[in-house]
């Protein structure tokens, strides 16, 4: 479908496939020790960019969403032709991940989620506030002057236990990166904003509820 996807990878091919889907405001460095650990486990570990962040580029404003990234995702799995895929999502990931079970449910051995949205648990205030401003069309213009910046970098240090492992760099590399400090990347942001919606995670409940992978 045109769209560019960016992925981390580890491990041997042909390896039992992790799957790792990243929330927000991460990009798919958030699993970094995550790929290490499973990768030496003897798994073949692969974290995508979705499409809105990190280096994941799609070529129309429809490939952007919560549905629309489970769409991308699916095809690529397909295309790899993997399966019984460990599938592992955290944040709005877990949201993608459930779009995938919906749409894919053999794919998968097992799932794992973490802090995951669903149904119309979300979006949280933090979350609802760049959705607002993006629809406003505000979001890019206060993202350039900082405004962004100043009320992320607490908020994100402030969902960690243990502080030491958010330093500046992590801070910087994995949560503010071109989604605040580029033009490009702001606009990206911008338009997977405006796309996020609960209404796919509402629609997923009742395909789940006879969904019968292991989660």
């Amino acid at each position: 479908n045109g769209a560019d996807l960016s992925v981390l990878q580890a491990g041997k091919l042909g390896n039992p496939v992790a799957l790792l889907i990243h929330g927000i405001p991460a990009n798919a460095l958030l699993w970094t020790k995550v790929i290490e650990a499973l990768s030496s486990r003897g798994y073949f570990v692969v974290a995508p960019d979705l499409p809105g962040f990190g280096y994941t580029e799609v070529t129309d404003k429809s490939q952007y969403g919560i549905q629309a990234s489970a769409d991308l995702l699916n095809d690529w799995i397909i295309g790899q032709g993997w399966k019984d895929i460990w599938l592992v999502g955290h944040d709005i990931g877990g949201g993608v991940a459930q779009g995938l079970i919906v749409e894919n449910e053999a794919l998968f051995q097992k799932a794992t989620l973490s802090n995951a949205i669903t149904a119309d648990t979300w979006p949280v205030p933090a979350m609802q506030g760049m959705i607002d401003a993006a629809n406003a069309q505000q979001f890019e213009k206060e993202a350039k002057s900082g405004t962004f910046t100043e009320q992320l970098a607490p908020f994100v240090r402030g969902t960690f236990v243990n502080k030491q492992q958010i330093t500046d760099e992590i801070l910087e590399t994995v949560f503010l990166d071109s989604k605040l400090n580029t033009e490009k990347g702001r606009a990206k942001f911008a338009d997977l904003l405006r796309s996020l919606t609960n209404k796919d995670t509402l629609a997923y409940m009742e395909v789940l509820k006879k969904a019968t992978l292991p989660v």
